[in-house]
């Protein structure tokens, strides 16, 4: 028998002491049931914690790996108010890729301190990097985690369904399904991450080389008028 000394009161001045006796005896006949499941639960919380640890880094190397990018289309912004347009930086991307650059956007590719070969790489190289980052922490550390909740939840399930001993400690099949079904969610949404972080790389490195491509020719049909009115001069 377990005797616990409880303390129950309303306000300060009225303070209630009880005694509660427990019969502990219930602890030692269904130890084995509660030790093994005690231990599994131990090793989805250690895995829960490890995946919350990896969503963690994976949300800090998103955001900076995204970083350039933010900070171009900032830019972009303000050259856009600048020039009087009032379209956004989709838009006016949107609108280079329909019908040419437009007089904003070859103001914003002419100026060196904010669009450079160089910025756009490294926004390239970073955006992709990040991408890159995410899918191989869903594979080396996200997935092998849920891999372990779903091996215990699904061992845990089975001895409800297959001993009595646990039904009577409460653990029922109910319980483990829900368990078991909440984890395969998880597994089915991380599946789909990993495909949205796959299809993310693959459409920043498409953007990034097409306004890389698009700064290559507006240099060099800048460099080519440079060359045209140099021989306009020379010719007078």
């Amino acid at each position: 028998m377990l005797n616990v000394l409880t303390q129950s009161s309303n306000d300060k001045k009225n303070v209630e002491y009880e005694v509660v006796t427990l019969d502990s005896s219930f602890l030692w006949t269904y130890r084995r049931p509660i030790r093994v499941l005690a231990g599994h639960a131990c090793e989805i919380e250690k895995m829960i914690d490890h995946i919350s640890k990896t969503f963690r880094e994976m949300r800090k190397n998103w955001q900076s790996g995204i970083r350039p990018l933010k900070d171009f289309l900032k830019a972009m912004c303000s050259t856009l108010v600048k020039y009087g347009r009032c379209d956004s930086p989709k838009e006016e991307l949107l609108s280079l890729l329909a019908s040419g650059p437009s007089d904003a956007m070859l103001q914003l590719f002419g100026m060196p301190e904010h669009v450079t070969s160089h910025i756009l790489k490294r926004m390239q190289k970073s955006c992709v990097g990040a991408c890159d980052s995410l899918i191989s922490m869903i594979a080396k550390y996200l997935r092998p985690a849920l891999e372990v909740c779903a091996f215990r939840a699904n061992d845990m399930r089975g001895l409800a369904l297959c001993e009595d001993e646990f039904e009577r400690i409460g653990w029922t099949s109910e319980l483990a399904d829900k368990i078991v079904n909440s984890i395969d969610s998880c597994m089915i949404k991380s599946q789909s991450l990993d495909l949205a972080v796959r299809k993310a790389r693959v459409d920043f490195d498409a953007l990034l080389m097409w306004l890389r491509s698009e700064w290559q020719r507006y240099q060099g049909s800048e460099l080519e008028n440079t060359g045209d009115r140099n021989s306009e001069m020379l010719k007078r």
